[in-house]
């Protein structure tokens, strides 16, 4: 089984796009977009293009992006996914965000280049923009098209938060919405499971189950799995996957 997880507002708290027009001075036209287009209110591919000429990033954009990322983690991220690798689950970063940035943040979180699929910036076409808004990930459904290639029959864990997320639901077994940094109804609705607190801890017994992971101890990863319990248990995450999907 394969685990992905989607970056922004889910392995940290910043939407990447918007981060970036505020930085370029222009916060009030883009971050409306991009707001429809989470809650699915709008096609992502209908503002995409759009968001990125108002915005205009630079390649020194995109490294301030990358550690902003960073510094705006979310609680617990690093420490769930070393933990699900440990056990013997494969992670994956899969996001409609620029990949100049998202690629060093997964690195930082301990996910490899080849194990991240985000949007490149196409820096010498005629239109970078239009040409950068062509790739699958900018595109509704893209998601699911891209996990569904990427998994090759796998059984598939998808974490996230946003409107992508939800329409890629019907590619894998289970979806754990998060709702710690906006709680969009369109993923809600969907969820096998849900978590409405700020930390992502309880990913790991959602997936490996209440019972652990004999690995968990060995590899010094049984923390992270007791503070998720503790947070199941507390109500911040409610549902469950399927069983017979989680498996190592």
């Amino acid at each position: 089984m394969i685990v992905v997880f989607d970056c922004d507002a889910t392995l940290s708290s910043v939407e990447g796009i918007d981060w970036l027009a505020e930085r370029n001075g222009v916060g009030a036209e883009v971050i409306g977009l991009t707001a429809g287009a989470v809650a699915g209110n709008v096609a992502l591919e209908e503002v995409y293009a759009e968001r990125l000429r108002r915005v205009d990033p630079t390649p020194v954009d995109l490294a301030a992006l990358a550690e902003a990322y960073v510094e705006n983690v979310i609680e617990d991220a690093a420490e769930v996914i070393a933990a699900l690798q440990a056990c013997g689950y494969p992670v994956w970063v899969v996001s409609g965000g620029l990949a100049d940035a998202v690629v060093p943040f997964a690195a930082w979180l301990g996910v490899n280049a080849d194990r991240v699929l985000a949007v490149p910036i196409r820096w010498d076409a005629v239109d970078p923009w239009a040409e950068t808004a062509d790739h699958p990930l900018a595109h509704s459904g893209g998601k699911s098209r891209v996990v569904a290639q990427l998994r090759d029959g796998a059984p598939t864990v998808l974490v996230g938060d946003g409107a992508t997320d939800a329409e890629a639901r019907s590619e894998v077994q289970c979806l754990i919405g998060y709702g710690g940094v906006k709680s969009q109804p369109a993923v809600r609705v969907v969820a096998d499971a849900w978590i409405n607190c700020r930390s992502l801890a309880p990913v790991v017994p959602l997936i490996v189950g209440r019972a652990g992971h004999p690995k968990l101890e060995t590899s010094g990863h049984a923390e992270v799995w007791a503070r998720g319990l503790t947070r199941i248990e507390a109500g911040d995450a409610t549902g469950g996957c399927p069983r017979p999907s989680v498996g190592p």
